[in-house]
């Protein structure tokens, strides 16, 4: 109902405000966008709601990510762990615009993959949260104002945020090991074997990390998936045999 075919995306439609002249023929604002001066979050209001939120402090993204729901922060802990993800921010921008009333929207977490596209993402329960037809329309705005200036827009219900339950098992694991420290000797490991050029197996890479230690190499490991160092694929058992590459 709202997308206007004769709008290609560009990337160009995205102006900075102090930029744009008050009164100017030749631009025909549809929204604005805000971020924050850090670009960090947005919304920072933890505790005294009726649905769970609090705090994430993020390795990959080196600052402290707000969530409002625990399905938020399923998808902040997948980004965390997801190698494909280089950047993400929890409540990174503002959308006002006016359909048949103003209307103000903040993103869930926006999303930068390793091919240089951004996602702004909607986090939802199930379809069931999206019964207001207002609402609806609210999302059909952000959505159009995303693609003319070049960015994804989606909803993801909390059902498809991991494939299964072994890959939430995986990712939380993974998750909660982020913070284990890394040296310098095992970095210039890792170097020694991405020159090589050769990918090796989950076993005997925790094991050069951590020589007698499979916990602690496992962990480190974990580590460097965070910090794209390596890439393991968290939706499959984790067995010694499973493949590591080198990002």
């Amino acid at each position: 109902m709202l997308r206007n075919p004769s709008y290609e995306p560009s990337a160009g439609r995205l102006r900075a405000e102090t930029l744009l002249r008050k009164h100017n023929s030749l631009v025909n604002t549809m929204a604005r966008i805000v971020v924050a001066n850090d670009n960090g979050s947005l919304r920072t209001v933890s505790g005294g709601t009726h649905h769970a939120s609090g705090w994430y402090p993020s390795v990959k993204v080196g600052r402290t990510q707000h969530y409002e729901s625990l399905h938020q922060l399923a998808l902040i802990e997948r980004c965390e762990t997801d190698p494909n993800v280089v950047h993400y921010q929890s409540e990174a921008r503002r959308f006002e615009f006016i359909l048949r009333r103003k209307e103000r929207y903040t993103s869930d977490v926006d999303i930068l993959d390793a091919d240089g596209r951004l996602a702004v993402v909607e986090v939802k329960g199930d379809d069931a949260d999206l019964r207001d037809p207002e609402y609806r329309l609210k999302l059909a705005g952000v959505a159009e104002i995303c693609r003319r200036v070049g960015h994804e827009f989606r909803i993801t219900f909390g059902s498809e945020i991991f494939e299964n339950s072994r890959h939430r098992f995986n990712v939380r694991l993974a998750s909660s090991m982020r913070r284990t420290a890394i040296s310098s000797s095992q970095k210039r490991l890792v170097e020694s074997l991405r020159s090589k050029g050769d990918d090796m197996r989950l076993g005997e890479f925790a094991e050069l990390m951590a020589p007698g230690n499979f916990v602690q190499g496992r962990a480190i490991t974990f580590a460097m998936l965070v910090r794209r160092i390596v890439s393991l694929d968290l939706t499959q058992p984790l067995i010694d045999e499973m493949p590591v590459s080198f990002i």
